[in-house]
């Protein structure tokens, strides 16, 4: 549940689903405003302070794809989770949104990814350089992500956050499991490790990670070539 009583903004064109939407965030301690429908929904979002967003996709008028290209225009950092019935992300949602969760998911998964979400976008960690920083939440699920390891997963942002470690590894899930829960005794852990791209190609990284005080749980990767290629600099 949330510290403090933060905002979110509900887009969606079927009054049943807002309704139940209102009560699951309000009962875990969110103020909810609702929209049924895109234009309005922009409507409050220019008027209120709004700390993330969820929007369906298939609404009357403007579609959600429209509706996030605007909302990233005014505020490109705000949380923002695509809750649709369509079997896959939009493609002219890709590059807007941060997430998506399929209509008739358990409503525990969407609190889950939001509640993440909006802590780790509340601060930065200034030590976490490169271009291939990942955090994830205690349930082992990429909740952000840079776009430099987006890229070298092959996946769109939106399609990696919700995913768990074990699903772009190549090891077992056993020994991922394993390696997280010591990761979390220990509160720092570095080593190789090799991840699973889209395609099923192999990537061996060095990967640096540390569970933060206040919750945070990231990593940074090297892919190894690439570290390898700094070791032979730094030898000359």
């Amino acid at each position: 549940m949330p510290e403090n009583k933060q905002t979110i903004l509900c887009v969606d064109d079927e009054y049943s689903i807002l309704t139940i939407r209102k009560i699951v965030l309000e009962s875990n301690g969110y103020q909810v405003l609702t929209a049924e429908n895109g234009r309005k929904g922009l409507d409050i979002f220019a008027a209120e302070q709004i700390d993330a967003v969820l929007l369906d996709y298939r609404m009357p008028g403007m579609n959600g794809g429209e509706v996030a290209q605007e909302i990233r225009r005014s505020k490109p950092l705000i949380p923002l989770i695509m809750v649709s019935a369509a079997n896959e992300i939009p493609e002219d949602a890709k590059n807007f949104i941060d997430a998506f969760v399929e209509k008739g998911k358990s409503p525990g998964q969407l609190l889950e990814l939001l509640d993440s979400m909006l802590k780790v976008r509340s601060h930065k960690h200034p030590e976490l350089g490169g271009d291939y920083v990942v955090f994830v939440n205690d349930q082992r699920r990429y909740i952000e992500a840079t776009d430099g390891a987006c890229d070298l997963l092959g996946y769109a942002r939106p399609e990696l956050l919700g995913m768990r470690i074990e699903d772009v590894s190549v090891p077992g899930s056993e020994r991922v499991v394993e390696m997280f829960e010591k990761y979390l005794e220990d509160g720092l852990m570095e080593g190789e490790f090799v991840l699973r791209h889209r395609m099923g190609s192999h990537i061996p990284i060095h990967f640096w990670s540390k569970a933060y005080k206040d919750g945070c749980l990231a990593a940074s990767w090297t892919p190894l070539a690439a570290s390898l290629q700094q070791k032979k600099r730094a030898s000359y």
